[in-house]
């Protein structure tokens, strides 16, 4: 810093024009699910319309991971055979042999 009193110069051709790129902002990242919420990704098949059956689709993830979705019909119609992102709770018995998961959000990957 200069002293009180002082000044100085620098010549033109030693300075060049900086022109300051504008920010861009990251929008911040979505917040954690509810501790009871789960997010998978796979392919969603039909899983069939029987009496009492409490889901219409499966999940099908790429570890071989079987979940059936219970959630708008005509939603996982037409992402029939599409990979996709679910969003939901789990429900029903935590013994049964395909866990069942009430969807709260699907978002199509493909």
């Amino acid at each position: 810093e200069p002293l009180s009193d002082n000044y100085g110069w620098v010549h033109k051709r030693f300075v060049t024009k900086v022109i300051k790129a504008p920010k861009i902002e990251t929008p911040p990242p979505p917040p954690p699910p509810p501790d009871d919420t789960v997010i998978i990704e796979g392919i969603v098949k039909p899983y069939g319309m029987v009496f009492k059956r409490i889901a219409t689709h499966k999940l099908l993830t790429s570890d071989n991971k079987i979940f059936l979705l219970k959630g708008n019909k005509e939603s996982l119609d037409n992402l029939n055979r599409h990979k996709v992102r679910i969003t939901g709770k789990p429900i029903g018995n935590k013994n049964q042999k395909y866990p069942t998961i009430e969807t709260q959000k699907i978002e199509a990957l493909d």
